[in-house]
């Protein structure tokens, strides 16, 4: 075993502790709405070099208070072989034109930059030596975990590749790196519907839409809060439209139009509204959660 090989396997053993700790591969949560995003990273050859693109959609809808992941494939189409060494790390921002004054700044901020495994070409050609050092970092595609309370609201979300030069900066975690590949999308985070969750009672409220698909009119039906009396629960709802690009449509305050034992009804007029899917997020009583509704 040459020295360099031998260099390589005492720092793995060393940090392979730190690694299993903070690199888990989690299931896929069995719910409705994924908790799970897919990303491409794809590896091409270009006249100036190896191109690194991260490939994300538009936009995601998700379950806020419920663990987020990402499922990163790897298209590895270029002819050089070389290893790359990531760590993902992602930004939770307001998104642009985005009115939401119930979500507070500690709704919004950064991760810590996750490992994730090395980038190469499959197993085989000149690094085939040290395949059995870097199996354990995982292999593609991967399913990383984002260590970050996603609550109901909407984000603007940039997701970083940040680049180390060797496998030591790497696994440390180290503050020298230069940023690769970047993409952003729109992350709609849906109200929860686990009634167990201390969080999610406390910053969103029971309310059902219908009809839905919508044509003129949508009703939303609020459920009274056991110790929420009738005239609190009487408030307006705010209702802002966003459409699936994340852009404000318009924004309405909706009077109480029935009152029935503990739900309160309310009505919108959505002939505005062209065909296609929107979202509505909804304020009472200083609590928010999003709805997604489609427009015939």
């Amino acid at each position: 075993m040459n020295s360099k090989l031998f260099t390589l396997t005492a720092l793995f053993l060393f940090f392979i502790i730190k690694i299993n700790a903070q690199n888990d591969i989690y299931p896929t949560p069995d719910i409705p709405i994924s908790n799970v995003l897919d990303f491409t990273l794809l590896v091409e050859d270009t006249a100036n070099g190896q191109d690194f693109q991260l490939l994300t959609d538009d936009q995601y809808s998700v379950l806020p208070y419920n663990d987020l992941f990402f499922k990163i494939d790897l298209q590895y189409r270029s002819e050089i072989d070389n290893v790359t060494f990531y760590r993902l790390a992602c930004s939770f921002d307001r998104p642009p034109s985005f009115q939401d004054p119930n979500a507070p700044d500690h709704f919004f901020g950064i991760t810590n930059p996750v490992l994730i495994p090395p980038v190469r070409k499959k197993k085989g050609g000149k690094f085939e030596q040290v395949d059995e050092i870097l199996r354990p970092l995982g292999t593609y595609p991967y399913l990383a975990k984002a260590e970050y309370v996603i609550r109901p609201t909407i984000y603007k979300v940039t997701v970083k590749l940040l680049e180390y030069a060797n496998f030591t900066d790497y696994i440390n975690n180290s503050p020298h790196y230069t940023v690769g590949p970047t993409a952003s999308f729109i992350l709609f985070a849906q109200n929860s519907p686990n009634p167990t969750s201390e969080r999610s009672t406390s910053d969103a409220f029971s309310v059902t839409t219908f009809p839905n698909p919508s044509t003129k009119f949508v009703t939303f039906k609020y459920t009274r809060e056991a110790s929420e009396n009738t005239i609190s629960a009487q408030l307006p709802l705010n209702v802002v439209i966003y459409n699936d690009k994340g852009i404000q449509v318009s924004q309405h305050t909706l009077t109480s139009a029935k009152t029935k034992i503990n739900s309160i009804y309310y009505n919108l007029d959505t002939s505005h509204l062209q065909k296609g899917s929107y979202y509505f997020q909804l304020l009472h009583r200083g609590k928010t959660q999003v709805k997604t509704i489609v427009k015939q």
